[in-house]
């Protein structure tokens, strides 16, 4: 698969396109933590994965690395209640929780 967070790592590898905190990561930073994860969940056979976190960088990693793995994810919201979190994954199915 070829993304265009791929193509701006191999044109522009120091450009940015993360900033949280005053922390910046670059396209080809953030890449290789896509393909990272990506690859790990794959290796684990996960197929659908519910991911738990506030908007960060790392949502969006996780994201990013689930599109990638061809992955079915199921974003959860941290304001939902305890009977939430609970049923959502469970009436998915999901094989863990990012």
């Amino acid at each position: 698969m070829h993304t265009l967070l791929e193509a701006l790592a191999l044109r522009k590898p120091t450009d940015p396109v993360i900033e949280t905190s005053g922390q910046i990561a670059s396209a080809a930073e953030v890449l290789h933590a896509v393909k990272l994860l990506g690859a790990f969940l794959e290796y684990a056979g996960i197929t659908r994965i519910a991911l738990l976190a506030d908007n960060s960088a790392d949502w969006i990693v996780g994201d990013l690395a689930c599109q990638f793995a061809n992955i079915c994810l199921l974003p959860l919201p941290v304001f939902f209640a305890d009977g939430q979190l609970a049923h959502s994954p469970a009436s998915v199915g999901v094989d863990g929780i990012l």
